[in-house]
């Protein structure tokens, strides 16, 4: 086996000459991604950053499969590689009739059944699953696995969404697009340290969006930016410029 063939197992994700073009009410169009290729290997961090508008969640929709590239592809390796996807909004999931405990245990949203046994989200093997997970977030929810997700506040949320998605087993690939907009800087620094160990194993890779300039420079990743209507700048976390606007 050649070298080549070698790096090539250590990529599980392959995007080439990616383009998403957008027709305006006015009939002009909007070219987003255009030319975008990057690789994402084993126990990889890239970081999406860039203006609004730039194409970021578009970007992560391609890459999971909700929204198709208007030119270019996607390849997965292998093509059954397991991938979440936690969306910015995470209030679009609290309509669910689901405690915290139920909704932590419920798994990853692509395999969830939304109609799953009560008895086995909330049993007291459930409860110590999830009280584990949230635990390790930070954000001093533990009492609360019996409360309606639909009644916590945004960072409450999106910590549980993300317990959610992390589960015991963490998936392959994660896709985060905004994961902690509304975390206060403890969960922030607690979930920051649970996406590490995820990567530390070399058994997760992760692809996030995010605005948080203390995050980029903490977790050593591959930073991407996008712009309209080029993309440009990639690097490392330690190398973006501490001048640089990451405008909301």
């Amino acid at each position: 086996m050649s070298s080549s063939e070698l790096i090539d197992r250590d990529v599980v994700l392959t995007t080439t000459c990616l383009c998403k073009t957008y027709e305006t009410s006015r009939g002009s169009r909007i070219e987003l991604l255009r030319g975008l290729s990057f690789k994402v290997r084993l126990g990889e961090c890239v970081v999406l950053v860039g203006r609004n508008g730039s194409g970021k969640s578009t970007l992560l929709r391609i890459i999971a499969g909700l929204e198709s590239p208007t030119s270019g592809f996607v390849r997965l390796n292998p093509s059954s590689l397991d991938v979440a996807y936690l969306a910015q909004g995470v209030g679009e999931y609290a309509g669910r009739d689901l405690t915290v405990c139920e909704q932590v245990n419920l798994g990853r949203l692509r395999q969830a059944q939304v109609d799953a046994p009560r008895w086995s989200l909330s049993g007291p093997r459930a409860h110590l699953r999830a009280a584990n997970l949230v635990r390790r977030l930070g954000m001093g929810i533990e009492h609360m696995l019996d409360e309606f997700v639909r009644n916590l506040s945004g960072g409450q949320m999106q910590a549980v969404m993300l317990a959610s998605i992390i589960g015991a087993t963490p998936p392959a690939l994660i896709l985060l697009d905004e994961h902690s907009s509304a975390l206060d800087q403890v969960a922030r620094d607690a979930i920051a340290d649970l996406l590490q160990d995820c990567l530390t194993s070399r058994a997760t890779s992760l692809v996030m969006v995010t605005h948080d300039q203390e995050l980029l420079r903490r977790m050593p990743a591959k930073v991407i930016e996008l712009c309209l209507p080029l993309y440009s700048f990639q690097g490392t976390g330690e190398q973006f410029p501490k001048e640089a606007s990451l405008d909301a």
